[in-house]
C-alpha cells in the first residue's frame, strides 16, 4: 500500500465510502487501512483536544519554562492516551457493532466491520483545519469551537461509517446506523446513566 493510493482512498472515502470499502475488501487491505485511519486521525484529535483543554492552561503558569514543560508533557501524554483509548474503542466498539450487525442478519466478517467502523474517525481532518482558529481563540471560545467541529466530524463519521457497514453487511442504512451508534449508547449508559442512578 503506497502513500499516494492511501491519500486517494482517504479522499474518495469521504464522498464515496461504499465504493472504496468494496475495493479495500476485494484487495484485502481493509484492516490495515482502517488501523491507519484510526491512528492518524486520533493523533490529530488527541493533539488538538489536549492543546485546547490542557495546553492553554499552561499559559497561566507564571514561570515560562515550567509552563512550556507542562504544556509539552501534557501534549505528549494527552495525545498518547487519546490514541490508546481510540484504538481500544475501535476494537471493542467494532466488536459491539459486529454483534449488532449479526443480530440484524449481517453477512460481513469482523475484519470488514472494523474497516467500516474506522470511517467514524475519517472526518477528523475538520479539526485539523480548524486547529489554528481553535488555538488562537480564548479558552472558552476555543473549547466551544472544538466541540462544534468535533460534533460535525462525529455526525459526518456516523454517516460514512453507516454507509460502509451497510455495504459490508448487505442491509439497509437504518440497521447500519443503529449498529454504529450502539457502542456510543452503551458507553453513555455506563459512564453517565448508571453513575447518576447510583447517586440518586
Amino acid at each position: 500500500m503506497d502513500f499516494p493510493s492511501i491519500i486517494r482512498d482517504l479522499g474518495e472515502s469521504l464522498i464515496a465510502p461504499r465504493q472504496v470499502i468494496r475495493i479495500l475488501i476485494a484487495e484485502r487491505r481493509g484492516l490495515l487501512f482502517g488501523f491507519f485511519i484510526v491512528l492518524i486521525f486520533s493523533i490529530i484529535e488527541g493533539a488538538i483536544a489536549t492543546l485546547t483543554f490542557i495546553g492553554k492552561l499552561a499559559t497561566w503558569i507564571p514561570v515560562g519554562f515550567i509552563g512550556w514543560l507542562f504544556g509539552g508533557l501534557s501534549l505528549l501524554f494527552g495525545t498518547t492516551l487519546y490514541v490508546i483509548l481510540s484504538i481500544g474503542y475501535w476494537i471493542i466498539g467494532g466488536l459491539i457493532v459486529h454483534l449488532f450487525c449479526k443480530l440484524f442478519n449481517g453477512q460481513g466478517l469482523f475484519e470488514q466491520t472494523l474497516t467500516a467502523f474506522s470511517y467514524l474517525w475519517l472526518p477528523a481532518f475538520i479539526l485539523g483545519l480548524g486547529a489554528p482558529f481553535i488555538l488562537i481563540l480564548d479558552y472558552i471560545t476555543g473549547i466551544g469551537l472544538f466541540l462544534l467541529l468535533f460534533s460535525i466530524s462525529f455526525i459526518w463519521g456516523l454517516i460514512l461509517s453507516s454507509q460502509a457497514i451497510s455495504e459490508v453487511h448487505g442491509f439497509g442504512v437504518g440497521k447500519a446506523l443503529l449498529s454504529v451508534i450502539s457502542p456510543t449508547v452503551i458507553l453513555f449508559i455506563i459512564l453517565i446513566i448508571i453513575p447518576l442512578g447510583l447517586t440518586l
